[in-house]
């Protein structure tokens, strides 16, 4: 079960990043990568870290994890028609304290 589990993940990472690059407009001198995700055992929830790098942004993690969790429906939405399972666990966002 847990080779599933890390499948899925790399998975989730993997197509959650392409739509963060199509999607989501960030502010200009902003980058956000997607690090990791850690998905439940049931596959039901699946937290995605992601590190923000903006240099002249002192709350640049603050507001896009703020623009983040505004858009989750539409990323969420996305992230089930662009995966081939069920089911698709719900996505919620994360800032990556352990790559700091």
């Amino acid at each position: 079960m847990a080779k599933r589990i890390e499948q899925v993940n790399e998975l989730i990472k993997e197509v959650v990043a392409r739509i963060l690059l199509r999607e989501v407009q960030f502010p200009d001198g902003i980058l956000v990568t997607v690090t990791r995700v850690e998905s439940s055992r049931d596959l039901h929830y699946a937290d995605i870290f992601l590190t923000v790098f903006a240099p002249k942004a002192p709350r640049a993690e603050k507001d896009t994890l703020a623009l983040l969790k505004k858009r989750v429906g539409g990323i969420q939405r996305s992230l089930n028609r662009g995966v081939r399972m069920r089911p698709v666990p719900r996505i919620s966002f994360r800032i990556d304290d352990e790559e700091a």
